[in-house]
């Protein structure tokens, strides 16, 4: 079977969602991660920390799933690690929290493929005008063609393969993401996976462009002994500045 439905997080709120109160499955977590996850991007208070949340992410808790999930907190790590491990997730632990990204997350969302018979009907169409295009002898106009991208892409990429691709870039702060790929290693094996680990730490590391590599190199050794589990980019911009500020 093939093709998808929308579903409105709506949904969430219908009596047939919300009264059984009974563990859920494996499929209704998945489902109500996909539902619950962010669609827009927002600012998340953590500890008096800001984190910036995208769509297709989430900042809730181990706790909070458990809660939702009527499972035990160990549960609920072991069945995202299960997620990352099938490529349908990321996860980064972040302070007193984890964020979750769902991979693909786009694909979730395009209106462009909604059902199969749109797509059917365009392949109608398209030949309709090519009836056309030959009977009157009259050109149509072409439309532009769309920038590729990575997004969804089957085409398989490992890590050494992605990080010499980003150290390649004349940009700065896509050989930062370089650098950060080799040293996390997050074992993602598409390029549809690596476009969503490079869209979300394509802010951060413009925000650390400025920086020497001598800087970057003391900054991430830093925020890696400090912050063992809960490193990121912009721990090792705060580990600078600390650095900058005893000088």
């Amino acid at each position: 079977m093939a093709g998808w439905i929308k579903l409105h997080r709506k949904f969430l709120e219908h009596w047939l969602y919300t009264k059984e109160k009974r563990p859920f499955t494996f499929r209704e977590a998945w489902l109500d991660l996909l539902l619950n996850v962010n669609y827009k991007e927002e600012k998340v208070n953590l500890g008096y920390e800001i984190f910036e949340c995208k769509p297709g992410q989430s900042l809730y808790s181990m706790q909070t799933w458990a809660s939702r999930w009527r499972w035990s907190p160990s549960k609920v790590r072991r069945f995202l690690n299960l997620l990352k491990k099938d490529e349908m997730v990321l996860l980064e632990n972040v302070q007193k929290s984890t964020r979750i990204t769902i991979i693909n997350w786009e694909s979730y969302q395009d209106e462009r493929i909604s059902s199969e018979s749109q797509v059917n009907f365009d392949r109608i169409q398209s030949k309709k005008v090519k009836k056309v295009k030959k009977e009157d002898k009259r050109s149509v106009s072409k439309k532009p063609k769309r920038k590729s991208s990575w997004t969804n892409s089957p085409v398989s990429m490992n890590c050494d393969q992605f990080v010499a691709r980003m150290l390649k870039s004349p940009q700065r702060h896509v050989q930062i993401i370089g650098h950060l790929a080799d040293e996390m290693k997050p074992g993602l094996k598409t390029m549809g996976q690596w476009q969503v680990f490079f869209d979300r730490y394509k802010k951060e590391a413009s925000v650390l462009v400025p920086f020497t590599d001598e800087q970057l190199t003391h900054g991430a050794r830093k925020a890696i002994t400090n912050h063992p589990d809960i490193w990121t980019l912009e721990t090792i911009k705060k580990e600078i500045l600390k650095q900058k500020m005893s000088t």
